[in-house]
């Protein structure tokens, strides 16, 4: 006679409690998880960490330098502890079926109060693994290595990951454990920080000169919290009210009713991390790696030493980092004690000095002696010539305050595009005696201060990218993964057949970056006819910059052109 299976709610609290700990290197299949974009990381939840004997956070793990050598986590390695879902019996070794088998077994006998031993075995609890059967969750041991990955990873910028010894297999951080959670308050706090100084940067034509505290402020007043209504750089993505749009990105169904937010919580909240953010930008000696007027912002810190010890005097707290325990007295101290982020005393102070003697900005200012650089072409074919829009250019606008990037690198040899125009302006579209004056007019600045600043900026990814989100909207992202069908339509069929059909192994291949470039463009566009602004490119006249008159019934329209040659 066959053995009847355990009755359901027997089963599920035989399986409430993870089983383990194990160690990952003896358990799980060396072969998974698949190093595969398709296959995503494994997820740990209530993950703990451990060095030295005692409970250890991402403050203390994640620095910028090399870790002290007086320091425990130069001295021991950090053990991490995770709760992992089983989903599939093909994840374990032989000796992890064994183990979890024998340790199921057990736990089967402890709960019987009399009876044969158990027989419960893995393929009972999982049934045939397509239609039936049930999970088991077990504590993963594992010593981690390497930086923590956080608000980095163009996938999915909120995920945390974590590295393992083992096979340098990789784990998204589901939750923390509470005590572990308050020791790492800081590291998650300054990459979001991080990520928002540049969403603040990126959305902004300011030059580095102009980025400091008071310049942090305004633009987070004037751009985060309007958008925070409707969107969030760093979001929950369980909200109730919170709903995807077709390209994924996340939105609320109905404006949020945000509380004000005073001046001075904004400048608190920068407080906190203040001397991280200075230490970020310094840790390189490359100037290309400042994102704020190192000199000012060193000034803001020197204030804020001084604004939390005045705080201390009359028994307050403001501006101090989280977690006390590790930054307390620290925060206070006349003295910077700069090894809080790895390295010693003597490196930094070389560091410090030399970005306080070379503020240069990442963004050069372009010398004025200097002629206009001419637009840049991508790599095209004659298939393109169906387009009636010019590709991913880069226009130096005259009267733009935002210096220009870096010259790409020089293209392949190929053939240039004869940029077409609208058939609505393929013509004189102004009174004849007026065209011929307008056309060729001295430059207007009034026009190119409404050109916005990022279409003077080719767009690029890096070659581990394949999304790209609008600097400027901050809602439009475009995947080169996943596409949109209507955003195909408008390419030539092989290119459009390259992007449906994944028939391209990195986004640096001249065929993405051709197709990269209609898609930016094309949505560019869009932004432009808010503006009512059109520009342009003929090679023998240069770049113009065309201001569109709203259209008068029985009247053709007008425009004003501002040429740049």
């Amino acid at each position: 006679m066959s053995r009847q299976p355990k009755p359901a709610n027997s089963l599920r609290k035989l399986l409430e409690d993870p089983f383990g700990p194990y160690p990952d290197y003896r358990i799980l299949n060396p072969e998974w998880p698949r190093k595969s974009g398709s296959v995503p990381r494994p997820v740990l939840t209530s993950v703990h960490m451990k060095c030295g004997g005692r409970s250890i956070g991402l403050d203390e793990t994640e620095l910028l330098k090399e870790a002290p050598s007086s320091s425990r986590i130069a001295q021991h390695n950090v053990e991490t502890f995770g709760v992992l879902e089983i989903e599939k019996l093909n994840w374990l070794t032989e000796t992890g079926k064994r183990w979890l088998e024998q340790d199921l077994r057990k736990r089967d006998d402890d709960f019987k109060t009399a009876g044969k031993a158990s027989q419960l075995s893995l393929e009972t609890v999982y049934g045939d693994g397509v239609n039936s059967g049930s999970t088991i969750s077990v504590w993963l041991k594992f010593d981690k290595i390497l930086s923590a990955t956080y608000m980095t990873l163009d996938e999915d910028p909120t995920l945390l990951v974590l590295q393992a010894a083992d096979r340098n297999r990789s784990f998204c951080i589901g939750t923390l454990d509470v005590e572990v959670y308050h020791l790492s308050r800081n590291f998650l706090e300054r990459y979001r920080m991080r990520r928002v100084i540049h969403e603040l940067i990126d959305g902004s034509n300011s030059p580095i000169e102009d980025r400091d505290i008071d310049w942090l402020v305004e633009k987070y007043l004037t751009q985060e919290v309007a958008m925070d209504k409707h969107f969030r750089i760093i979001y929950n993505p369980n909200l109730s009210n919170a709903q995807y749009n077709k390209r994924g990105d996340l939105r609320l169904s109905e404006p949020r009713h945000t509380r004000t937010i005073h001046t001075s919580q904004i400048r608190e909240m920068f407080a906190r991390q203040a001397e991280w953010i200075l230490a970020d930008q310094v840790v390189s000696l490359s100037p290309n790696a400042r994102y704020l007027n190192i000199k000012r912002w060193y000034k803001f810190v020197r204030e804020v030493r001084k604004a939390r010890r005045m705080a201390r005097g009359h028994g307050k707290r403001w501006g101090e980092p989280w977690n006390r325990e590790l930054y307390g007295i620290w925060a206070v101290q006349r003295q910077i004690d700069w090894t809080k982020f790895g390295g010693t005393q003597e490196d930094w102070k070389r560091l410090l000095k030399n970005a306080r003697n070379n503020p240069a900005p990442r963004f050069q200012a372009r010398d004025k002696s200097q002629p206009t650089p001419k637009p840049w072409l991508p790599p095209t074919t004659r298939q393109q010539l169906s387009l009636a829009e010019p590709l991913t250019q880069r226009y130096q606008l005259q009267g733009s305050s935002r210096p220009p990037p870096p010259p790409p690198p020089p293209p392949p040899p190929v053939e240039p595009v004869d940029f077409q125009y609208d058939s609505d302006f393929s013509e004189a579209s102004t009174d004849p005696e007026t065209s011929e004056q307008e056309s060729d007019s001295e430059h207007d600045p009034k026009l190119a201060r409404e050109m916005p600043w990022y279409y003077s900026v080719p767009p690029t990814l890096e070659s581990t990218q394949h999304t790209w989100r609008c600097p400027f909207c901050n809602n439009y992202q475009l995947d080169l993964l996943k596409p949109e069908e209507d955003e195909l339509e408008i390419l030539p069929v092989h290119y459009a057949d390259l992007l449906r059909l994944r028939q391209w192994t990195t986004v640096t291949d001249p065929d993405v970056v051709t197709a990269f470039g209609h898609l930016v463009n094309n949505h560019y566009k869009q932004h432009l006819a808010e503006v009512m602004v059109q520009i342009v490119a003929d090679q023998e006249k240069g770049t113009s910059v065309r201001k569109v008159a709203k259209e008068v019934k029985g009247k053709k329209r007008k425009s004003r052109n501002t040429s740049y040659k």
